[in-house]
């Protein structure tokens, strides 16, 4: 009678479930942590470009929890890790960046609105104009690095906002 010779040699001890367990865990401790684009104390301006024809539910919604219902409207947030989720969620709809000072003050002396229920507070969103001179030169479908419109812009986004203001 032939042996396998695969079961020859020396004999392997199975793992118990919570050794299974303990050893994923430790793969999972030692894969890298993904590095921030930018510092959290910043302000992220971000803007919906595109409008909701087509668009999934969920990055609806999305859009929604960042009060960006219509197009050319603005918000500005905080740079936090679920703010940035959201951000990625939306990418193909909205681009974003962090704002300078004056171009935030400016913002806000222009585009500001008194909120209808509490006076002494502006409202938490902007309306903005279309860009004038129009957007860069490949349009609404293509992301900012390849020469669109789209996503994560640094510090261009102040340039747009001078120009949709």
């Amino acid at each position: 009678m032939q042996q396998d010779s695969s079961k020859q040699g020396v004999p392997v001890a199975k793992k118990s479930p919570s050794q299974k367990r303990a050893g994923h865990a430790s793969s999972k401790q030692a894969a890298p942590q993904a590095k921030s684009q930018v510092s959290p104390d910043t302000l992220l301006a971000v803007i919906r470009l595109r409008g909701s024809i087509r668009v999934s539910v969920y990055v609806e919604q999305t859009l929604q929890f960042l009060r960006l219902i219509k197009n050319h409207s603005c918000v500005v947030i905080k740079n936090t890790p679920p703010n940035r989720g959201m951000l990625q969620k939306a990418k193909d709809y909205i681009t974003w960046g962090e704002i300078s000072k004056e171009v935030y003050d400016e913002l806000l002396q222009k585009r500001g609105e008194k909120d209808p229920d509490n006076p002494k507070e502006m409202k938490k969103f902007f309306r903005l104009a279309p860009p004038r001179g129009g957007l860069e030169r490949k349009g609404l479908k293509h992301t900012f690095t390849v020469g669109g419109s789209l996503g994560y812009r640094g510090e261009h986004i102040n340039k747009l906002l001078k120009k949709m203001m």
